[in-house]
C-alpha cells in the first residue's frame, strides 16, 4: 500500500499536457523559440538582433522550466536544453554570442566585430584595407584553417564509429557505404585544394591532422600525401571558387 501511494504521488507530480499550466507554458516556450528565430532574418542592427534573439532564448527556457513544475530537476534539464540548443545555432550561423566584448563565431564575417564591419563596408575604406587578407589560411567558406579542421575531427569520428560497428558486425548498409565514400571524397578534396592553391600540408594544421590519421589508422594521412602531391603537379584553380574569391592574393596566380 505504501508502495502503490508513493508511486501515485511520484506519477502526480510529473508534468503532463493536459495539465493548463504545463500546456501553456509549453506554448508560451514555442513563442519564444519562434522569437529568437525570428531575429536572424530582421532588418535591424546586430545588436538589436542579439538582444532579441537572446531575450527569445532565455524566455523560452524560462517557460519551459516552469511547464516542467512541480518536478524542478526536469525543468532545469528543460531549461539546459532549450538554452544549449539555441546556442549551437547561434554560433555556427549569426553574430550573437559575445562574450567579454568579442564576437565568439563560427564563421569569420560573423566573428568580426560590428565597428570592424562597419568600416570594411564604409565607402571611405582604402584600397589597401580593401585588398588585405587578415586571414590567410581561412578556406572560401569564410572559416579559419583552425576551425575547420577541428569540426573535421568530429567529422571523422562520427564516421569512423559507424564502419567500426558495421565491421565489427560484418554488416554493411548503405550508411556506411556513404560513410566510407564520404570520407574517402572528403580526404581528397581537402588534399586536392589545399596543394593547388598553394597552402601547407593541412593548411598548417598539424596537431588535428595527426589526430584524423590516429582516428583513421593512418587511411586518412595517406589519401591525403597522394591527394596532395597530385594537386601540387596537377593544380585545379577555378576563377568561380570560393577559394579564389575570398583570398585578393589568388587572382595572381594562373587560373
Amino acid at each position: 500500500m505504501r508502495s502503490l501511494q508513493l508511486s501515485l504521488a511520484a506519477t502526480s507530480s510529473q508534468p503532463t499536457i493536459h495539465q493548463p499550466h504545463t500546456l501553456i507554458f509549453f506554448v508560451l516556450a514555442l513563442v519564444g523559440l519562434g522569437v529568437g528565430a525570428a531575429s536572424i532574418w530582421n532588418k535591424r542592427d546586430t545588436a538589436s538582433q542579439r538582444r532579441v534573439f537572446w531575450a527569445g532564448v532565455f524566455g523560452a527556457g524560462v517557460c519551459g522550466f516552469i511547464a516542467s513544475l512541480p518536478n524542478w530537476k526536469m525543468g532545469l534539464a528543460m531549461f539546459l536544453f532549450l538554452f544549449v540548443g539555441m546556442c549551437i545555432p547561434a554560433y555556427f550561423s549569426t553574430p550573437f554570442i559575445k562574450l567579454g566584448g568579442k564576437v565568439r563565431a563560427f564563421h569569420i564575417q560573423d566573428s568580426e566585430s560590428e565597428a570592424n564591419q562597419i568600416r570594411r563596408r564604409s565607402i571611405g575604406a582604402d584600397a589597401e584595407e580593401v585588398n588585405s587578407d587578415p586571414h590567410p589560411d581561412a578556406y572560401g567558406t569564410g572559416v579559419t584553417a583552425a576551425k575547420a579542421w577541428w569540426l573535421m575531427i568530429v567529422a571523422y569520428a562520427i564516421g569512423m564509429v559507424n564502419i567500426v560497428f558495421a565491421l565489427a558486425d560484418r554488416k554493411f548498409d548503405w550508411v556506411t557505404v556513404i560513410a566510407v565514400l564520404g570520407l574517402v571524397l572528403l580526404s581528397v578534396g581537402l588534399a586536392y585544394g589545399d596543394a593547388s592553391w598553394g597552402y601547407r600540408v593541412a593548411r598548417g594544421q598539424y596537431v588535428q591532422f595527426a589526430i584524423i590519421g590516429i582516428l583513421t589508422a593512418g587511411g586518412f594521412v595517406a589519401l591525403y600525401l597522394l591527394a596532395f602531391a597530385a594537386g601540387r603537379r596537377w593544380p585545379f584553380r577555378r576563377r568561380q571558387s570560393l577559394e579564389y574569391r575570398a583570398h585578393p592574393r589568388h587572382h595572381k596566380k594562373d587560373p
